[in-house]
């Protein structure tokens, strides 16, 4: 807030990520005009961030992007993080020949989107013409439950290493929270910025788990070594 409040009238551009906002719904497509309805406490906080970027774009006049993000995935995403996304934590348990946990009966739908498309709307949105606070959404535009990515994951695995047994994945509670189904509606960030995904999930997600495989065979490498070290070490000892 402070950074707009320095700004030029007009000028500045501001872009915040808010898609956890619309909760459950019944509508198949979420669209930027559904009644927000966040579901947990870091959902409010985001929707929060947006109505501030409302009202300063009525009192002061500035320009604003609000931009909905759902379920962003792609290289360099930690996987060992409480926080995170589904598809970095499965590529490194597989990879690892461990087990993968799935939240629920692995039914729920996301709108996986791949990191180069998002930043490609993101940058279209900056670039665009828009007046007072614009909000939309940048996605996929289709969804996949998270048995879908587990079970083409795995096929991934098989065609690296024919032969492979692949443990049975941890089934685990619902959490708290969580959405159900989400699926966004990219038409008006279309309409208005010309946002097309290129990439699309399927490319996305086997260039994601190339990137995992090479870094999971990179940490075997360094680990090698490592101990490769510590036998010399002993044996000079």
């Amino acid at each position: 807030m402070q950074v707009r409040n320095c700004a030029p009238p007009r000028r500045a551009r501001r872009l915040r990520r808010v898609e956890l906002a619309y909760g459950n719904q019944q509508e198949q497509h979420q669209h930027e005009q559904l009644r927000e309805d966040p579901l947990s406490p870091y959902a409010a906080a985001k929707l929060a961030g947006e109505l501030y970027c409302r009202t300063f774009a009525r009192v002061s006049r500035a320009w604003t992007s609000v931009t909905r993000f759902f379920n962003v995935f792609g290289p360099r995403q930690p996987a060992d993080s409480p926080y995170s996304g589904v598809i970095a934590a499965f590529c490194r348990r597989l990879l690892r020949g461990e087990p993968v946990r799935i939240d629920g009966d692995g039914g729920q739908a996301r709108d996986f989107t791949y990191v180069e498309d998002l930043v490609t709307g993101v940058l279209q949105c900056l670039d665009g013409d828009s007046r007072g606070c614009e909000t939309v959404n940048l996605a996929y535009g289709r969804s996949t439950t998270v048995r879908e990515v587990y079970d083409t994951l795995c096929g991934f695995l098989r065609e690296l290493r024919p032969g492979v047994q692949i443990p049975e994945p941890e089934m685990a509670p619902p959490r708290r929270g969580d959405v159900r189904h989400s699926l966004a509606d990219v038409s008006r960030a279309a309409e208005r910025f010309g946002f097309a995904p290129k990439v699309g999930f399927a490319e996305g997600l086997s260039r994601t788990f190339a990137w995992y495989r090479l870094l999971a065979e990179r940490e075997l490498a360094e680990r090698a070594a490592q101990e490769g070290g510590a036998a010399r070490d002993r044996r000079t000892e």
